[in-house]
Protein backbone atom coordinates (compact mmCIF):
# COMPACT_ATOMS: atom_id res chain seq x y z
CA UNK A 1 0.00 0.00 0.00
CA UNK A 2 1.32 3.31 -0.56
CA UNK A 3 0.50 6.59 1.06
CA UNK A 4 -0.05 10.26 -0.33
CA UNK A 5 -1.59 13.53 0.90
CA UNK A 6 -3.60 15.98 -1.57
CA UNK A 7 -6.30 18.54 -1.43
CA UNK A 8 -10.11 17.72 -1.97
CA UNK A 9 -10.18 19.65 -5.56
CA UNK A 10 -7.83 16.83 -7.28
CA UNK A 11 -10.24 13.85 -6.51
CA UNK A 12 -11.86 14.56 -9.83
CA UNK A 13 -8.68 12.74 -11.14
CA UNK A 14 -8.14 9.75 -8.78
CA UNK A 15 -8.31 6.39 -10.28
CA UNK A 16 -10.68 4.15 -8.69
CA UNK A 17 -7.74 2.23 -6.20
CA UNK A 18 -6.76 5.27 -4.62
CA UNK A 19 -9.04 6.05 -1.83
CA UNK A 20 -9.47 9.80 -0.87
CA UNK A 21 -9.32 9.66 3.61
CA UNK A 22 -10.38 12.98 4.97
CA UNK A 23 -8.24 14.70 7.58
CA UNK A 24 -10.30 17.44 7.53
CA UNK A 25 -12.64 19.17 10.56
CA UNK A 26 -15.18 19.51 8.12
CA UNK A 27 -15.25 17.18 4.88
CA UNK A 28 -16.85 19.30 1.77
CA UNK A 29 -20.63 18.34 1.08
CA UNK A 30 -20.51 17.14 -1.98
CA UNK A 31 -17.44 14.52 -0.17
CA UNK A 32 -20.76 12.91 1.25
CA UNK A 33 -23.06 13.29 -1.33
CA UNK A 34 -24.95 15.76 0.20
CA UNK A 35 -25.97 13.26 2.82
CA UNK A 36 -23.85 13.57 6.06
CA UNK A 37 -20.69 13.02 7.23
CA UNK A 38 -21.06 9.64 7.64
CA UNK A 39 -21.89 8.67 4.21
CA UNK A 40 -20.33 6.33 2.14
CA UNK A 41 -19.95 6.02 -1.46
CA UNK A 42 -18.70 5.67 -4.91
CA UNK A 43 -19.03 7.81 -7.28
CA UNK A 44 -19.28 7.44 -11.58
CA UNK A 45 -15.63 6.90 -12.05
CA UNK A 46 -15.19 4.23 -9.51
CA UNK A 47 -13.74 6.24 -6.82
CA UNK A 48 -14.85 5.86 -3.21
CA UNK A 49 -15.94 8.95 -1.10
CA UNK A 50 -16.75 10.21 2.18
CA UNK A 51 -14.14 8.05 4.48
CA UNK A 52 -12.87 10.18 6.93
CA UNK A 53 -9.97 9.63 9.59
CA UNK A 54 -10.96 11.53 12.70
CA UNK A 55 -8.10 10.37 14.46
CA UNK A 56 -6.19 12.24 12.05
CA UNK A 57 -8.06 15.80 12.30
CA UNK A 58 -7.16 18.81 14.08
CA UNK A 59 -10.18 19.47 16.10
CA UNK A 60 -8.38 18.99 19.38
CA UNK A 61 -6.15 21.94 18.31
CA UNK A 62 -7.07 25.60 18.63
CA UNK A 63 -7.46 26.89 14.62
CA UNK A 64 -7.05 30.28 16.12
CA UNK A 65 -3.12 29.31 16.86
CA UNK A 66 -2.31 29.86 13.15
CA UNK A 67 0.56 32.38 13.09
CA UNK A 68 0.38 32.50 9.26
CA UNK A 69 0.80 35.75 7.53
CA UNK A 70 -2.31 37.00 5.90
CA UNK A 71 -1.81 35.83 2.42
CA UNK A 72 -1.81 32.35 3.86
CA UNK A 73 1.79 31.79 4.23
CA UNK A 74 4.17 31.36 6.40
CA UNK A 75 5.32 34.10 8.89
CA UNK A 76 8.67 33.63 10.87
CA UNK A 77 8.01 34.16 13.87
CA UNK A 78 12.14 33.92 14.85
CA UNK A 79 11.78 31.02 17.27
CA UNK A 80 12.76 28.51 14.86
CA UNK A 81 8.45 28.04 14.31
CA UNK A 82 6.67 29.16 11.85
CA UNK A 83 2.98 28.83 12.97
CA UNK A 84 1.76 28.35 16.12
CA UNK A 85 -1.26 26.05 14.48
CA UNK A 86 1.12 23.41 12.82
CA UNK A 87 3.46 23.53 15.63
CA UNK A 88 0.77 22.45 17.64
CA UNK A 89 -0.98 19.80 14.90
CA UNK A 90 2.31 18.20 15.07
CA UNK A 91 3.02 17.79 18.52
CA UNK A 92 -0.82 16.37 18.80
CA UNK A 93 0.32 13.69 16.42
CA UNK A 94 3.05 12.61 18.54
CA UNK A 95 1.84 12.41 21.50
CA UNK A 96 -2.33 11.61 21.01
CA UNK A 97 -2.04 9.12 17.55
CA UNK A 98 -0.47 5.57 17.23
CA UNK A 99 0.67 4.53 13.62
CA UNK A 100 -0.35 1.23 13.80
CA UNK A 101 -3.52 2.14 14.33
CA UNK A 102 -3.78 4.77 11.76
CA UNK A 103 -2.19 1.55 9.58
CA UNK A 104 -4.77 -0.71 10.52
CA UNK A 105 -8.17 1.31 9.80
CA UNK A 106 -5.77 1.48 6.12
CA UNK A 107 -5.58 -1.91 5.75
CA UNK A 108 -9.30 -2.05 6.70
CA UNK A 109 -9.88 0.08 3.12
CA UNK A 110 -8.64 -3.34 1.27
CA UNK A 111 -12.25 -4.66 2.39
CA UNK A 112 -13.71 -2.60 0.08
CA UNK A 113 -10.64 -1.99 -2.45
CA UNK A 114 -7.91 -5.09 -2.75
CA UNK A 115 -5.34 -3.27 -4.39
CA UNK A 116 -6.22 0.38 -2.37
CA UNK A 117 -3.75 3.07 -2.01
CA UNK A 118 -4.76 5.70 0.38
CA UNK A 119 -4.87 9.49 0.03
CA UNK A 120 -5.16 11.84 2.63
CA UNK A 121 -7.17 14.71 2.04
CA UNK A 122 -6.78 18.32 3.33
CA UNK A 123 -8.54 21.27 2.27
CA UNK A 124 -5.26 23.45 1.15
CA UNK A 125 -3.55 23.38 -2.01
CA UNK A 126 -0.19 23.01 -2.07
CA UNK A 127 0.25 26.57 -2.74
CA UNK A 128 -0.98 27.27 0.93
CA UNK A 129 1.23 25.82 3.45
CA UNK A 130 -0.21 25.99 6.26
CA UNK A 131 -2.79 23.06 7.55
CA UNK A 132 -2.38 19.81 7.81
CA UNK A 133 -0.14 18.76 5.28
CA UNK A 134 3.60 19.82 6.21
CA UNK A 135 2.76 18.25 10.00
CA UNK A 136 1.23 15.06 8.47
CA UNK A 137 3.85 14.25 6.41
CA UNK A 138 6.68 15.31 9.18
CA UNK A 139 4.62 12.89 11.26
CA UNK A 140 5.05 9.63 8.82
CA UNK A 141 8.41 10.61 7.74
CA UNK A 142 8.96 10.09 11.91
CA UNK A 143 7.25 6.59 11.55
CA UNK A 144 9.48 5.65 8.88
CA UNK A 145 6.63 6.10 6.19
CA UNK A 146 6.57 8.26 2.63
CA UNK A 147 3.77 10.57 2.64
CA UNK A 148 4.12 11.88 -0.82
CA UNK A 149 2.05 14.22 -2.48
CA UNK A 150 -0.63 12.96 -5.07
CA UNK A 151 -0.31 14.32 -8.18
Amino acid sequence: MKYYISYFWKIRFFPPNLIPVSTAMWDPKWYHAFQGNDYIFVDKRGVVNGIRMPMLNPSQIYAGDCTCGEDGFYKYDGTGEYCNFMKNYYDYLTKNVKIYEVLAQFEKLREVVTDADVCLMVHEATSKPCGERKPLIQWFADNGLELKEWN
